[in-house]
């Protein structure tokens, strides 16, 4: 049996890159006579006047697509990017707003309501004017408790300002 890489199935036209194999064991006996179709065979693109090679409007076109599918990235990266940092931001105000809320509950703070105050006297901080809390307490509606509201917010100049409160609601003794 001969397989054609080229030039179609009929080997008796000169092909080129045929293959002679036996076929006793790998096909079936009824179609050890017949001529196989040529699965190999190359797709050769021609271009007018014969030349090989990709035109101007071809290169143009995948550096367009090359260009657009590279911002859709770099976009996804940077809102990614983006995302991480408020999450992270988040997280430091959740830590604050704790921290905050006990030392109201152990008494290092007396329970005094204030609006926006920095961190200055916490020295963990990178910045501590990065950083504003205010304090909000108010009698509740049932009597001998207090809620106390402490929120923390980021003192900078991003679009998308992190800020988160906590509050608890405590006995008046």
């Amino acid at each position: 049996m001969r397989m054609c890489f080229e030039n179609g199935h009929n080997p008796s036209k000169g092909a080129t890159g045929c293959l002679s194999a036996s076929v006793s064991g790998w096909l079936s006996p009824a179609l050890a006579d017949k001529q196989p179709v040529a699965p190999f065979s190359k797709h050769v693109i021609k271009y007018p006047a014969g030349r090989d090679g990709l035109t101007l409007f071809e290169v143009i076109l995948s550096l367009a697509i090359l260009g657009v599918a590279a911002a859709v990235i770099a976009q996804a990266a940077w809102s990614g990017l983006e995302n991480a940092r408020m999450a992270a931001e988040l997280v430091q105000a959740e830590l604050l707003a704790e921290n905050v809320m006990a030392e109201l509950l152990s008494g290092i703070r007396p329970l005094e309501s204030f609006q926006e105050s920095t961190f200055e006297e916490d020295d963990s901080l990178e910045d501590p004017r990065q950083w504003l809390y205010s304090i909000d307490i108010t009698p509740a509606e049932i009597d001998g408790m207090l809620e106390a509201r402490v929120s923390v917010r980021a003192n900078n100049d991003r679009p998308r300002k992190v800020s988160y409160s906590l509050v608890r609601w405590m006995l008046v003794r």
